[in-house]
C-alpha cells in the first residue's frame, strides 16, 4: 500500500483546488456560514445574458461543426446545457469517469432534460482513440452525450478561457434552456461539489434537517442513535465509516481508491467493515460502483442526507449547494470510538488512517 503513497502524492498536488482540500472551498462549517452571508462561492463566475435566445455562445459552439455522439443536442427542448471544456495537461484526468458522471447526473432517463457537451482540444489520433473507446464500450453514453473537437482551438478564443486555468481542471459552462449562460466553473475536473452544484441548480435539493447531529467523541461510545444506522456492524466488527462529497467525482475517486485498498487488506485481519457515504441518490452511487474500483467497500446512498446530517457531516455552500463533507470515523466492535478526522486530507492523513486501523 505504501507503494501508492508517491502516486498519491502527485495526485494531491493536481487537485490540490479540488474537494480532497476544503481549504479553498470551506475549511470550516463557521466559514461557510459567513460566506453565506455575502456571496457566492469564490469558484462561481456569474456570466452576462447573451443578446440572442438560445444564447451567441451555443450557437457559436454549433457552428463550428467537428460534432459527435448526441448530434441533435442544439435542436432538442432541454432543460439547460452543460458545456465542459476538459483538462488539457492532466494526465491523470479520467474521462471515462467524467463521462460517467455527465451521463447519470444530467442525461440518463431524464426527457428533456440537461444537455451535456464535452469539448477537447487532445490530437486527432487521441482523439478519435478516445471517442471510439467511448462508442464501444459506453454507447449509452456516445447516444446521449455530445463530444466537440477543437481542433484548431478556436472555442478557446470564443469562450474566452484563460489558457492556464484550462490546463489545470478544466472550465464548465452552465447555461438555462434558452441559452442564458448562468455561470462557469474554473478548476472544474469532475469534483463533487462542483457536480452537485450544477446537478442541484436544475434539481433543486429538498433536503431539510431538522434534527441536530449526534455528538461523537474519539474514546466513547458511538451514540445510541447512530446505531440504528448501520445495526449490522456497529458494535459487533470494527467499522470505518467516512462520507464524501459526490459520487462519480474524480477527484473523490482517489479516495475510494485509498479505502478500498484498506478493505481488502484489513477484512480478515482486522474484520474491518468500510462504509462510503455520500449525499447521492441510489442510480449515482449504482454507477459509481460499476466506473470506480471499490472491492470491499459498501457504497451506501444517502439521498435525504439524514445519515451525513446525523454523523455532522454535512456542508452548505453559500451558493445553496449542499453535499457531504470529507470526514472519516473509525469505531472498534465495542462501540468505542477510536479515530475521528472532520478535515481529511486524502494525500496527507493517509498515514494517520493507516496506523489507527492497526491498533484495532
Amino acid at each position: 500500500m505504501r507503494n501508492n503513497l508517491f502516486i498519491l502524492s502527485l495526485f494531491a498536488l493536481i487537485i490540490a483546488s479540488s474537494c480532497t482540500s476544503k481549504n479553498k472551498i470551506n475549511t470550516t462549517k463557521q466559514e461557510v456560514q459567513e460566506q453565506a452571508a455575502t456571496s457566492i462561492t469564490e469558484t462561481t463566475k456569474e456570466a452576462p445574458a447573451p443578446a440572442d435566445a438560445k444564447g451567441n455562445l451555443l450557437q457559436q459552439l454549433k457552428a463550428v461543426g467537428n460534432l459527435y455522439g448526441d448530434t441533435q443536442c442544439f435542436d432538442k427542448p432541454a432543460k439547460g446545457y452543460v458545456v465542459l471544456y476538459a483538462p488539457t495537461d492532466v494526465p491523470v484526468f479520467n474521462e471515462q469517469l467524467h463521462t460517467a458522471g455527465m451521463y447519470t447526473y444530467f442525461e440518463k432517463n431524464k426527457k428533456d432534460g440537461v444537455q451535456t457537451i464535452y469539448i477537447s482540444k487532445q490530437p486527432r489520433l487521441e482523439f478519435q482513440t478516445f471517442l471510439d473507446t467511448i462508442k464501444t464500450k459506453y454507447p449509452s453514453f456516445y447516444k446521449e452525450l455530445s463530444f466537440i473537437h477543437d481542433v484548431d482551438s478556436s472555442l478557446i478564443d470564443v469562450l474566452k478561457i484563460d489558457k492556464e486555468e484550462l490546463q489545470h481542471g478544466g472550465i464548465a459552462y452552465v447555461f438555462d434552456k434558452e441559452g442564458k449562460e448562468l455561470f462557469s466553473l474554473d478548476d472544474y475536473l469532475c469534483q463533487g461539489e462542483k457536480l452537485q452544484h450544477i446537478y442541484q441548480h436544475f434539481y433543486p435539493s429538498d433536503l431539510k434537517f431538522t434534527e441536530t447531529a449526534s455528538k461523537i467523541e474519539t474514546g466513547k461510545m458511538i451514540p445510541p442513535e447512530l446505531n440504528t444506522y448501520f445495526a449490522d456492524y456497529l458494535g459487533k466488527q470494527n467499522v470505518l465509516i467516512t462520507f464524501y462529497p459526490a459520487p462519480l467525482s474524480h477527484s473523490c475517486s482517489i479516495q475510494m481508491g485509498q479505502l478500498s485498498e484498506f478493505a481488502v487488506d484489513n477484512l480478515e485481519s482486522k474484520k474491518l467493515k468500510v462504509l462510503a457515504i455520500s449525499i447521492g441518490n441510489q442510480e449515482q452511487v449504482t454507477a459509481w460502483g460499476i466506473h470506480q474500483p471499490v472491492d470491499g467497500i459498501e457504497l451506501v446512498a444517502d439521498s435525504l442526507g439524514v445519515i451525513s446530517n446525523a454523523f455532522d457531516s454535512i456542508l452548505t455552500e453559500a451558493n445553496g449547494t449542499i453535499y457531504s463533507d470529507r470526514t472519516v470515523f473509525l469505531i472498534d466492535k465495542t462501540g468505542i470510538v477510536r479515530y475521528i478526522n472532520k478535515d481529511y486530507d486524502v494525500g496527507a492523513d493517509l498515514d494517520i488512517l493507516e496506523d489507527e486501523i492497526k491498533k484495532l
